[in-house]
């Protein structure tokens, strides 16, 4: 069975509480097998070193990635991240306005994980009950910089890891069901190689 590492992200900006992380303590208490967790910092630089050293300690075969997204009403399953940042500071004050994420790659242009293996992790998702949305555009902050990294590193879990938007919590009670959501999601995307169906909380 893979090994899968779940991130999520600190609070940032006016949000209180981030509903990701939240997402991400609940599969801490859960304590799914062969599951890792982190929550990872808002900044540019601590995002993706920090995933990069938890998914060599896990010794991960795969990548899921959660971030809120304040226009989503459902899971939003992004496609590909793109190279490109916004005007939006992070959580050092740090702005990489307009500037690519990587110097050698055209301005705006896009990497994803393998589209064959993706399709095959929604559709386990559709059988699973579980709501979701698709995307090609990640935005231009954290979300989008931390799955370009993970999605064009040299890792062997690269094609095989996804970034999924949640949408904002306003109570405990959205929270409980996106809890219930992001763990059907995990159990399907930990279990895709490992049996036909998959089955979770709707």
């Amino acid at each position: 069975m893979p090994r899968v590492l779940v991130t999520g992200f600190e609070a940032f900006a006016d949000l209180e509480t981030n509903p990701s992380a939240e997402a991400v303590r609940h599969l801490r208490r859960r304590a799914l097998p062969e599951v890792a967790t982190a929550i990872l910092p808002v900044t540019w630089e601590g995002a993706v070193k920090l995933l990069r050293a938890h998914a060599a300690h896990a010794r991960i075969d795969r990548c899921l990635m959660l971030g809120v997204a304040r226009r989503a009403t459902t899971l939003r399953v992004e496609r590909q991240a793109l190279n490109g940042t916004n005007a939006m500071a992070d959580n050092a004050g740090i702005v990489r306005a307009g500037r690519p994420l990587s110097e050698t790659q055209p301005l705006e242009s896009a990497a994803g994980p393998d589209p064959a293996w993706l399709a095959r992790w929604v559709d386990a998702l559709t059988a699973a009950g579980v709501a979701y949305e698709l995307s090609d555009d990640a935005g231009r902050y954290l979300c989008n910089a931390l799955y370009w990294s993970a999605v064009t590193g040299p890792a062997s879990w690269a094609k095989q890891s996804v970034f999924v938007h949640v949408p904002p919590c306003p109570d405990e009670e959205a929270q409980a069901r996106l809890n219930a959501q992001v763990e059907a999601a995990v159990l399907c995307y930990r279990d895709l190689d490992a049996a036909p169906h998959c089955k979770g909380k709707g």
